[in-house]
């Protein structure tokens, strides 16, 4: 599967927090386990409900409080905005 859009942001801790759609429209996301630069990358998982949008592209944020947001592009155009996903 090809990736067609990637973007990271970075979470409250600090540590960074990559989404990746595929051609194939779901969302996949992946993030750094600790702090150190050198930390190890937890795997690649399915975030819900965003993995069944058909998903084009989109790009991720910190809101004040320093959560993430994350904005998608799907099949129907610009109509999500997700903040709750597992992980992170």
């Amino acid at each position: 599967m090809a990736i067609t859009g990637l973007m990271a942001a970075p979470l409250s801790d600090g540590r960074l927090q990559v989404f990746a759609s595929k051609n194939d429209g779901t969302l996949w996301t992946l993030w750094k386990v600790g702090t150190d630069a050198n930390s190890a990358w937890t795997a690649w998982q399915r975030p819900m409900p965003a993995s069944s949008l058909g998903v084009k592209v989109g790009c991720a944020a910190p809101l004040p409080n320093r959560a993430l947001q994350l904005f998608v592009i799907a099949n129907a155009g610009f109509n999500h905005a997700i903040s709750n996903w597992a992980g992170g």
